[in-house]
């Protein structure tokens, strides 16, 4: 793993990243590997990059890298077409607070497992844990796979009035729900991990395998580089 231990993350690994994210090869490799079109995708990391949102520059690469995964996935969710508007969706997607943990209160996977394991924050660095629970758990050298996480978001109606985003892991029963605003979700639900009616008319989903492949994606582009994990 390459950081430094304390201050802004260098120079040279903003650069790095920089580099990586406006290359044309890169938005290929990201359109690949979430099974999604290329002219999307680097519309929407190329409006993140105009807003300076990418890449960013928290202290140290580990801390950085799985913050600009965040941010390509929740820009690419906000399946807008124009880059103000790319880049507002995808902060309040962001920015969304926790409203249930829905499942049993089942003990970590060990290493493999990737569900963010710390209190919600918000649903942006909700994602963002998960994929840094998944480089380390590669970097350490994993030997049981990975238990993946699903991610999705959601709109109430077509003007995006309330947004949902939803993690959650199938094998290990668990899913956090996060809105712009507050939702109720009944008591006799709760413990029902896959038994939430969220009030939705659209939504994007990125599937375990998706993350996957855009997190495996993502730590092979900036490797050997400044910007490494």
């Amino acid at each position: 793993m390459a950081s430094n231990s304390k201050g802004k993350v260098p120079k040279e690994a903003l650069g790095a990243r920089r580099r990586v994210f406006r290359s044309r090869s890169f938005s290929n490799a990201v359109a690949e590997s979430l099974e999604l079109d290329q002219s999307l995708i680097a519309n929407a990391i190329d409006a993140m990059i105009e807003v300076e949102i990418l890449p960013n520059a928290l202290s140290t690469n580990v801390m950085s890298l799985p913050a600009d995964g965040a941010a390509i996935l929740l820009a690419i969710g906000s399946q807008q077409l124009i880059g103000t508007s790319i880049a507002e969706v995808a902060v309040a997607f962001s920015c969304m607070s926790l409203q249930a943990e829905l499942g049993g209160l089942m003990p970590p996977l060990g290493t493999a497992d990737v569900f963010p394991r710390k209190q919600s924050i918000s649903f942006g660095t909700d994602v963002a844990q998960l994929l840094y629970n998944f480089w380390k758990a590669a970097h350490l050298g994993s030997a049981s796979g990975y238990v993946g996480v699903a991610v999705s978001m959601l709109w109430n109606d077509q003007d995006g009035g309330v947004l949902f985003g939803v993690v959650e892991q199938p094998l290990g029963k668990r899913k956090r729900v996060n809105a712009t605003e507050p939702f109720r979700i009944p008591s006799a639900v709760k413990n029902e991990w896959d038994f939430v009616q969220l009030p939705t008319r659209a939504q994007i989903k990125f599937p375990r395998r998706s993350i996957l492949r855009f997190a495996a994606m993502l730590d092979a582009c900036v490797a050997d580089t400044p910007a490494e994990f």
